[in-house]
């Protein structure tokens, strides 16, 4: 899999999302982002147990879907000293090495298998589906989602508004 992000999206959505996760977890998994790719959309989804929060971020440059978790303490802190530029993200299929290069140079870092993830945001109350409403057409595909009990969280990167309903 391949893909390229903007490092300031990335970290803005990275650091947005890794609030959800606890300083010590039970679960080693806990630690770490699920990075779902679907077409031209990252999805990042973390999970204390009880709670998960998803954000989606539209990339570039895709090539194939899959995903991939990856420690994310790590990555949020490479991401919160880097300036703004463009990263390349490579991931071996087989071995689920990661790389992450842009121009100043790369890190290499091990990831796990998707498939092994403690998480799933359709475990918690299904995918979320587009919030009707002014600003809000964009949040299926960009945009912060908290998943928490019977209720659904979304928040639009467009606009700042947040919107609560039972789900």
């Amino acid at each position: 899999m391949k893909f390229t992000v903007p490092s300031k999206t990335l970290h803005n959505f990275a650091s947005s999302v890794s609030k959800v996760i606890n300083a010590k977890n039970a679960l080693t998994i806990l630690n770490n982002f699920l990075f779902s790719i679907e077409g031209s959309v990252l999805t990042i989804t973390a999970c204390d147990g009880e709670n998960m929060l998803c954000g989606r971020i539209p990339i570039m440059d895709v090539e194939g879907e899959g995903e991939f978790c990856i420690d994310a303490r790590r990555i949020v802190e490479l991401l919160r000293v880097m300036p703004e530029q463009e990263l390349n993200f490579v991931i071996d299929e087989d071995t689920l090495a990661v790389e992450m290069s842009h121009p100043n140079g790369s890190y290499k870092f091990m990831g796990l298998k998707g498939s092994e993830s403690a998480f799933r945001p359709q475990q918690a109350v299904g995918k979320p589906s587009g919030v009707q409403g002014s600003g809000f057409g964009s949040s299926q595909r960009s945009g912060i989602h908290l998943f928490c009990g019977r209720y659904r969280y979304a928040s639009s990167a467009d606009d700042g508004c947040v919107l609560g309903h039972q789900a």
